[in-house]
């Protein structure tokens, strides 16, 4: 029979077996998410072991979650120091310097570790250094291609800076759809406390605000006073440039549970150039009582109570109040629904002329600013009297297209419908509208936003109008009206681009159209408008 090993050999085994479960536990417990019991363990091996760069990076990786990012780059570096081709520890390493707040060091370590440049990690920390350095853009792709990667991996952190960088960007639909993820994925943590901020509208958020515009316009047919209705009396071709100015601040007044309660005030003004149009000159402030309670996660309802009021040349003109409720809910991080109902009344504050009535089909003697007279038994004043209520209804649904390696593109769209009771024969109506819209961050423009919105009404209204055709009207002649009801179709075209010039402060260029076809000759017309604004939002507090 063989003699066992000789006795230094079971000694010598004896030793390497307590090093090897020594090391083996340390390890195991930074796996197993132990790190508070695994730290002291590891760093007691390493004191024994400086050259175990396994041990060395799973340390670090527990300094990282504990947060003791200062021990997580000593011991990587560490690591990398005895297997510099340990690529996951130089992507740990780049993150313990982001956490720091040395960028350069974390960016160098970053692009150290590029082989894993496919990983969901390493594109996250690519787009929130990107985001640190004010490159919304390159931040967009990074963390568009993290989420697409393993977005559970690495939201709610992903989704929360995506929807920072494309707010920044001026893509409001995709940053919403980017945050409502980020809340969704942490809900009741930190990460979902600061996306519930920007992810609504400014109003909503906790925090007052504030939102200045100052820009100059080009209008080719100066007109369109009220509610989707030009003046007949001062349809024109008349062409000119405009200043145009607003603001808006909002406050959230309280929060209890799901519950926020709020008010805005805006202003909106302009100024004609022309000396002889400066009878459209307008202001029109405003002010808006809000109240949102979220009813679950993804849905939330919405009342909003609106007042207007207009002034035309300096002249009292409209006075206008609505309320509004809706009901918004996510199906996933990249598309919801909203459907809402509105109820308004307008009063119009200007006086509308009787025109004298022809007496046996011969016009009167007709005092001023009167040059023809109207049927006999016809009271302008009255038929064409503006004031009313309506209410309205509809649907809209917003839909975020990934377009990897391209930006996402947020696409929207909806139907409308409304009802107008005027007290006014003129303006009794229903309307049908349909509408979509498209927007893009275009790619290698950094940070260039384009926005398409488009939009086609029918407004059949309920009587014919008693608005004579100009081209048949004669000088002291009594004017003859159709009999057919009047219908109008119009269809509505926005054009804009965003330029993001620094942080919260942008330029937009933008084109409006509007082709307003009716079967009255008065209410048919087209519309260019071509202008460029300069737009800030702040902070208050």
């Amino acid at each position: 029979m063989l003699g066992g090993p000789p006795g230094w050999v079971w000694l010598a085994l004896a030793l390497w077996a307590g090093v090897a479960e020594a090391s083996s536990r340390g390890e195991r417990l930074a796996l197993e998410g132990r790190c508070a019991s695994a730290i002291p363990e590891l760093t007691e091996h390493l004191a024994a072991n400086p050259g175990d760069a396994t041990a060395a990076w799973r340390l670090g990786q527990c300094a990282l979650r504990q947060g003791d990012h200062a021990q997580a780059v000593e011991a990587l570096r560490q690591a990398l120091d005895h297997a510099p081709d340990l690529a996951h520890a130089r992507l740990d390493l780049a993150r313990a310097h982001y956490h720091l707040g040395q960028l350069d060091a974390a960016e160098e370590a970053l692009a150290a570790a590029a082989t894993l440049e496919d990983t969901a990690l390493w594109q996250l920390y690519r787009g929130m250094l990107a985001w640190a350095r004010e490159d919304a853009e390159t931040a967009v792709r990074a963390l568009e291609r993290a989420r697409a990667l393993d977005a559970a991996a690495v939201d709610p952190a992903a989704a929360y800076y995506l929807g920072r960088a494309l707010t920044q960007l001026g893509a409001r639909e995709e940053a919403l759809a980017a945050l409502d993820a980020a809340a969704a994925a942490a809900p009741g943590s930190v990460w979902a406390e600061e996306a519930e901020r920007p992810r609504r509208p400014p109003e909503a958020a906790a925090r007052g605000w504030l939102e200045l515009g100052v820009g100059a316009e080009y209008d080719d047919n100066v007109v369109l006073t009220g509610r989707d209705t030009p003046l007949p009396a001062n349809i024109s071709d008349e062409e000119d440039l405009r200043a145009v100015w607003q603001a808006r601040a909002g406050v959230e007044t309280g929060r209890r549970d799901a519950t926020a309660l709020g008010v805005i005030a805006s202003y909106r003004g302009r100024a004609h150039g022309d000396t002889d149009l400066r009878d459209f000159d307008t202001h029109f402030p405003g002010a808006t009582v809000w109240v949102q309670r979220a009813l679950g996660e993804a849905t939330a309802v919405r009342a909003d109570y609106d007042l207007r009021y207009l002034w035309v040349d300096a002249e009292p003109f409209l006075f206008s109040n609505a309320g509004r409720l809706s009901l918004r809910h996510g199906w996933s991080a990249d598309q919801s629904t909203a459907v809402f109902t509105s109820l308004f009344h307008d009063e119009y504050l200007f006086s509308v002329l009787d025109v004298p009535d022809a007496a046996g089909g011969v016009c009167p003697v007709l005092p001023p600013p009167f040059t023809v007279c109207g049927p006999p038994g016809l009271d302008e004043r009255d038929a064409r009297e503006r004031d009313g209520w309506g209410w309205g209804a509809g649907l809209s649904h917003v839909l975020r297209l990934r377009l990897d390696p391209l930006p996402a593109v947020t696409l929207r769209g909806g139907y409308a419908f409304a009802r107008f009771e005027g007290e006014g024969r003129d303006y009794s109506h229903d309307a049908h509208q349909g509408f979509a819209g498209l927007a893009w961050v275009l790619p290698g423009t950094r940070g260039v936003g384009l926005d398409l919105q488009a939009a086609y009404v029918h407004r059949p209204y309920r009587h014919a109008t008693t608005f004579p055709d100009p081209g048949n009207l004669v000088a002291g002649q009594p004017y003859a009206l159709s009999q057919i009801r009047r219908r109008e179709d119009v269809v509505l075209v926005t054009t804009q681009l965003r330029f993001p010039l620094a942080d919260r402060l942008t330029a937009t260029a933008y084109h409006r159209y509007r082709d307003h076809r009716s079967n009255a000759e008065v209410f048919d017309y087209d519309q260019h408008v071509v202008g460029l604004r300069f737009e800030a939002a702040l902070e208050l507090f």
